[in-house]
């Protein structure tokens, strides 16, 4: 047996950690250690990765010493990142797990901050790509904001994730309404025609390895349960853009709806997405070759999809005794 890689992958309680874990399973077998870490001690993913820790949340000043600890105990070699609120103290602290060996998957602080926050990605990318109309509303320009992305709209927090405090806009009464929930607001043009993710894949050096489309078929809670990839020459031709426009290293997804055919960028996100084992099944292994590049391993010279693969995913269960909640190899540090 070869080298046995060593990789930590976080936020292993959640869809993108433990698909994370999965997916490394299936590139390296036995050749691979991988330690889970999640602020949560019921983390799916500690009963898939050969050691796990419990963390801090990111936004502790302990969770990043933590981190750097947890590497050097283990001799990681490869941090993946799987949740958002991780990305920026990672990418910020990079010199230091270099000093304990260990190399960070994340994209530059600049293509950080510009993703997480709609407004700005929407001011980088609106004279470049297809992207949804928006604008920084305000009590005081609130109706000639909703001239500029038309009704219906939708009212958001420009650095939200997932559908928290995202309402739906009829009318100006429905503007005046919910904008005094939203703190840091912007406004959205309402697209309601067919949904797309696209994962995206970009070497060490920036370059984009692969670019792989695929239609959300269903939906559960922002969710998708049913996908399938899609040859879209569109698609994938914005994903080379995006990755020539703004700097990414690593796994990147972004998400489409269409509007008369047309699509429009909604959202990009710096990390995995939670159904990258869609393109997985299509034979692209997005956390595989993220680590071979960054352990400078052979990955192949052509990374293609197989198209119109449809996967449906579900709910599996792992059952434990009350006593082997925090028992073998789970810690806290």
């Amino acid at each position: 047996m070869g080298k046995i890689v060593k990789v930590l992958v976080t936020g292993v309680g959640m869809g993108i950690g433990y698909g994370a874990i999965k997916a490394l399973r299936r590139e390296f077998g036995n050749s691979i250690k991988i330690v889970g870490v999640d602020a949560k001690k019921l983390s799916v993913g500690f009963y898939m990765a050969n050691k796990s820790y419990v963390v801090p949340l990111a936004n502790k000043p302990s969770y990043v010493p933590t981190m750097i600890e947890i590497c050097k105990k283990e001799r990681i070699d490869v941090v993946l990142p799987c949740t958002d609120h991780e990305l920026l103290p990672l990418a910020m602290s990079m010199e230091d797990f270099g000093r304990v060996g260990s190399k960070v998957i994340v994209s530059p602080l600049d293509t950080i901050n510009t993703c997480r926050d709609k407004w700005l990605t929407y001011t980088a990318l609106h004279n470049k790509l297809p992207i949804v109309r928006s604008a920084l509303p305000n009590n005081d320009n609130l109706e000639k904001a909703l001239q500029f992305v038309h009704l219906p709209a939708i009212l958001k927090p420009r650095g939200g994730h997932g559908s928290k405090n995202i309402y739906k806009i009829n009318s100006l009464d429905d503007a005046y309404n919910f904008i005094k929930y939203i703190p840091n607001p912007v406004i959205q043009a309402w697209i309601d025609g067919r949904e797309y993710t696209v994962d995206c894949l970009a070497d060490k050096e920036g370059k984009i390895l692969c670019v792989v489309p695929r239609v959300r078929i269903e939906t559960i809670a922002g969710f998708s349960s049913v996908g399938m990839t899609v040859r879209n020459d569109k698609l994938i031709r914005i994903g080379k853009e995006l990755g020539r426009l703004l700097k990414f290293v690593g796994p990147f997804n972004f998400q489409v709806r269409e509007r008369d055919g047309e699509p429009h960028i909604i959202e990009i996100n710096p990390r995995l997405a939670g159904s990258a084992n869609i393109s997985l099944e299509a034979g692209v292994n997005l956390a595989g070759i993220t680590v071979r590049n960054a352990l400078n391993m052979d990955i192949p010279d052509r990374i293609d999809f197989k198209d119109g693969i449809i996967v449906l995913r579900y709910i599996e269960n792992i059952v434990i005794t009350k006593d082997e909640q925090m028992a073998g190899n789970i810690y806290e540090i």
